[in-house]
């Protein structure tokens, strides 16, 4: 490969000390050379940045409060170099030639403006549980914003499996900072409207699967419905009038969906301001939704007598 372009990896860090390790391993370990490794620690309270200066020879460290994995991923971008930008979790594992395979196919393709490929699940000892994902309904290349939309398929797509031009991040704005569940959604959507995103069908990274990323609690299942709602939100201009009457159509029963689901979950959970708007969004495409309305109704009453 003539002139091969300098590829950041981007390793945003909380409590993770039983896994770092292994994956910073994996990123130095990889096939191809001429790749700069930015870890932002975001706040960790374990021994991860002991974990990291441990590296400080290999790679480059920078530390911020908590803000979440966004802001964190988004300041490594910040200070990186790379023409092409790939995200690594640190509880997840790269095979040795993920960039290597990865990018020879990118190149192959300059009308691509990323690419993602296939993965395997481990738990938190490493130990298999699924060899493949390849089997997944909807994970495909080219336009994959309908199948973003449809919520199935790659709506799951992890940022470890992705490399992406940085002038199409960067267009994009990077990771939505102001959501902690599904952040990556809002900025695949706005990549999708860029231009076509590859899938590789080579298993080439390990997502681990452990008790703090299996959460399933009230909260964490409002913030997931809130992510994919401003998601959606954010790319309204665009797909309101979409030119394909498919891909709006889409679009407003996605976000009909999604709101009116959220204001239920916003209302049970006490925030009312949130459940009054993501009701009213529901009812601006759908109307004649008479259960939405009363339950629109019922949240204005009950904030009116609270006052």
């Amino acid at each position: 490969m003539n002139n091969p372009p300098l590829i950041s990896i981007i390793i945003p860090v909380y409590n993770s000390e039983k896994y770092l390790e292994e994956a910073l391993q994996s990123a130095l370990s990889q096939t191809y050379n001429n790749i700069e490794i930015i870890a932002v620690n975001d706040g960790s309270t374990d021994s991860s940045q002991d974990i990291l200066k441990k590296y400080a020879d290999s790679i480059k460290i920078l530390s911020q409060p908590n803000l979440g994995a966004s802001a964190a991923r988004n300041l490594g971008v910040s200070v990186s170099s790379g023409d092409i930008l790939a995200f690594l979790d640190s509880d997840d594992i790269w095979d040795k030639n993920k960039l290597e395979r990865q990018l020879e196919v990118l190149e192959n393709h300059p009308e691509a403006i990323g690419l993602y490929s296939d993965v395997r699940y481990i738990d938190a000892q490493g130990n298999l549980i699924k060899a493949t994902d390849a089997y997944r309904t909807g994970w495909c290349s080219g336009n994959i914003l309908e199948p973003l939309l449809f919520g199935k398929g790659v709506f799951g797509f992890s940022p470890s499996l992705v490399i992406i031009r940085r002038k199409n991040f960067e267009l994009a704005g990077g990771f939505p900072e102001d959501v902690r569940q599904y952040e990556d959604y809002g900025l695949w959507l706005k990549l999708s409207l860029q231009g076509p995103f590859l899938y590789l069908i080579d298993t080439l990274s390990s997502y681990r699967r452990h008790p703090a990323s299996l959460t399933a609690s009230k909260q964490v299942h409002e913030e997931q419905l809130y992510g994919q709602y401003r998601a959606l939100l954010s790319c309204k201009s665009q797909l309101e009038n979409h030119e394909k009457l498919s891909t709006r159509t889409l679009y407003f029963n996605e976000l009909y969906e999604c709101s009116k689901s959220l204001g239920w979950w916003a209302r049970i959970r006490g925030n009312t301001a949130l459940s009054i708007e993501a009701y009213k969004n529901a009812l601006a495409i759908k109307p004649s939704d008479l259960n939405t309305l009363a339950r629109l109704l019922w949240v204005l009453l009950i904030s009116r007598i609270k006052s």
